[in-house]
């Protein structure tokens, strides 16, 4: 499978605007606990992968160009892994040398963030509302998706 990141499909950004669920427990890369709950009042961007899938692959590049080039201090990614195995997003990760973290979510998910189609990608403003929910392969480096998320803070 060789997914053309060429193709631009529109992102499908929530015309009305849920209140995110904060209750996400995850573990990083390191072992480490860490709540959503410590992001809130950031701008999030939730990814939504898994080794296993060919389309999640192809958008990590792209994604790691905007993570390099996003103010972190305003905006905070969540790169939330799925495979069963934990251990090879971990290798893949290190792998392919990518600067963001990866998580596992330590316990169950919210109902909010449970998806039939990875990847997912969802963006929650600064206010903590449910702003942009992405089905499928996305390209967000670009322009105009970093100026979407710089009007999130």
């Amino acid at each position: 499978m060789d997914p053309d990141l060429e193709q631009k499909s529109d992102l499908a950004v929530n015309e009305t605007y849920p209140k995110a669920d904060f209750s996400m427990k995850l573990i990083n890369s390191k072992g480490e606990k860490v709540a959503m709950e410590d992001l809130r009042g950031k701008v999030i961007f939730i990814n939504i992968w898994a080794t296993w899938c060919p389309p999640c692959i192809a958008e990590m590049p792209g994604i790691n160009k905007l993570y390099k080039d996003i103010d972190k201090d305003k905006v905070a990614f969540i790169i939330l892994s799925v495979d069963q195995d934990f251990q090879k997003a971990i290798d893949f990760h290190k792998k392919k040398g990518y600067d963001f973290e990866v998580y596992m979510p330590d316990g169950s998910m919210p109902q909010m963030y449970y998806t039939q189609s990875i990847p997912t990608t969802y963006v929650i403003d600064a206010q903590g509302n449910l702003v942009m929910t992405h089905q499928g392969m996305g390209d967000f480096d670009t322009k105009e998706f970093r100026e979407f998320l710089k009007n999130q803070y």
